[in-house]
């Protein structure tokens, strides 16, 4: 088998084939991981959280865990623990995926990490705990694709990396960016304790507790989220314009950690962000029909 610390770059590619059936859909299911299973691979067992996967599943190539239950959790009695380890075959991130992604072979084939997944969550959210080593980095892909004649296009990405110490757990909520109006077919999920390039760093690790999906207003269709183009942007003086046809009625801007920091009602095109600083926020702004619209925002 190879040495497999590059599995990590992952958290930035595609797959360019038909996804692979699987549970989860549409949902995070034991996002709280007080569930776990035992699994077993030619008469070899290992540990995961139920409806997750690792690459504990490594076990049968005599290779040590990289992700434990674990008892500092956020509520409940578990969380989950990713850590970067010095094994036979290299230096190997803990990996926590949304489907299986090794062949029989314990090589990582990028196209299996796929479940099926037809709605546009506004965000993904979940307490965590980083402790990356020097460096190094932990990390989040969340990618919302479409396959059209075996061809992935994708609809849809959250993406989240933490490269200093958290003394305590913190909340983290990640917005989707939108590329694409339609709606998807698949999506590929990877938590990962390093993200550094062809060297992940020993002793990095995550904590992860409460993942979540978010659809903003849960008592309408996610598949009416949109994208709605604001412009200028980046803005240089705080306002941002759209096209009257949408009839908008209010607005919610979040930082970059979910926080809300302004709320308004509109009765025109424009959109006032006098009293924040320069950076780079999300919005959501709901129409009279309930119909909710996202971006981000820059203002310079």
């Amino acid at each position: 088998m190879k040495n497999i610390s590059w599995l990590i770059l992952m958290l930035g590619l595609g797959c360019s084939s038909i996804p692979r059936a699987n549970a989860q859909i549409d949902s995070i299911r034991n996002g709280s991981f007080e569930n776990w299973v035992d699994r077993s691979k030619n008469g070899t067992t290992y540990s995961d959280p139920e409806f997750w996967y690792t690459l504990n599943s490594l076990k049968v190539f005599g290779m040590e865990p990289t992700t434990w239950p674990s008892t500092i959790s956020k509520t409940g009695e578990k969380a989950v623990y990713l850590e970067t380890t010095s094994q036979a075959f290299g230096v190997i991130p803990g990996l926590l995926t949304c489907n299986n992604m090794l062949d029989n072979m314990g090589n990582p084939v990028l196209e299996l990490n796929k479940i099926p997944f037809k709605s546009r969550p506004v965000a993904i959210s979940f307490w965590s705990k980083a402790n990356p080593a020097l460096g190094d980095s932990s990390a989040l892909n969340f990618t919302l694709s479409k396959f059209k004649n075996n061809v992935e296009q994708t609809i849809g990405k959250a993406s989240w990396t933490k490269g200093s110490t958290d003394s305590s757990y913190q909340y983290i909520q990640v917005f989707f960016e939108y590329y694409s109006d339609e709606n998807p077919d698949s999506a590929s999920i990877i938590f990962s304790s390093s993200i550094n390039g062809f060297d992940p760093i020993i002793g990095s690790s995550l904590l992860i507790d409460d993942i979540k999906l978010e659809y903003i207003n849960s008592g309408m269709n996610e598949h009416e989220v949109r994208k709605i183009k604001l412009y200028p942007n980046p803005s240089i003086d705080q306002k941002f314009y759209f096209e009257n046809e949408y009839q908008f009625e209010s607005f919610s801007v979040y930082n970059l950690q979910g926080q809300i920091v302004d709320q308004q009602e509109l009765s025109n095109n424009e959109i006032n962000l006098e009293k924040l600083n320069s950076g780079i926020y999300y919005i959501t702004l709901i129409n009279k029909n309930k119909q909710i619209f996202t971006n981000k925002i820059i203002i310079n």
